[in-house]
């Protein structure tokens, strides 16, 4: 391929996908990503590339893709902050298992991923200019011996490639779902990306 980069924008993520299925376009896009070149997308755009999330692709009320490309081995949950069924439809996929883990982004914010670990928040300049910035969070399925002891997923978190900025955790939904807030500070932390 002659790319370096390929983008997908937002839009009905069901549509997308069966389009691309249709066409070939998912099994070009797999091969791009086996060749190193950058994805990216918002929204839709953004879905596609894990194992699914919630969608309003169907209408209204949230509904659920599973079928997307795959290529980042999380559920994947945009618009977190903006649209008021987002979050617990996110916790609800969580906790019914559809999937094990799941990343989720306020407006405004991405993650970057290498060989399908999240190492760093980003943000675009909306919310650079806003005073509470914006996040990214992981969620899984509470385990037991993390509900005991906090502390241990603290441990998890600073042994493994997570860097989100500052992690702080947050038992949500009973002890069901643990969500990891990754807060996106761009005062504290500049960075330019190319």
């Amino acid at each position: 391929m002659n790319s370096d980069m390929i983008w997908v924008g937002g839009g009905s993520v069901a549509n997308l996908l069966a389009l691309w299925s249709l066409h070939g376009v998912d099994s070009a896009l797999r091969e791009a990503y086996e060749e190193g070149i950058v994805l990216g997308g918002v929204s839709a755009g953004s879905i596609c590339w894990h194992q699914g999330g919630p969608t309003d692709s169907f209408g209204a009320e949230l509904r659920t893709v599973t079928n997307a490309l795959a290529l980042l081995p999380y559920g994947n949950a945009v618009h977190y902050d903006s649209e008021a069924q987002r979050r617990p439809k996110a916790h609800e996929l969580i906790a019914n298992e559809t999937f094990t883990s799941m990343y989720a982004t306020d407006d405004g914010v991405g993650i970057l991923y290498e060989n399908e670990i999240a190492v760093e928040v980003i943000g675009d300049r909306s919310v650079a200019r806003n005073p509470l910035g914006g996040a990214a969070y992981f969620l899984e399925k509470a385990v037991e011996k993390y509900k005991k002891n906090a502390s241990s997923l603290e441990q998890l978190l600073s042994n493994s490639s997570f860097r989100m900025g500052k992690e702080k955790s947050e038992n949500l939904i009973g002890e069901v779902v643990n969500e990891i807030r990754g807060v996106l500070s761009l005062v504290d932390r500049p960075k330019r990306h190319r």
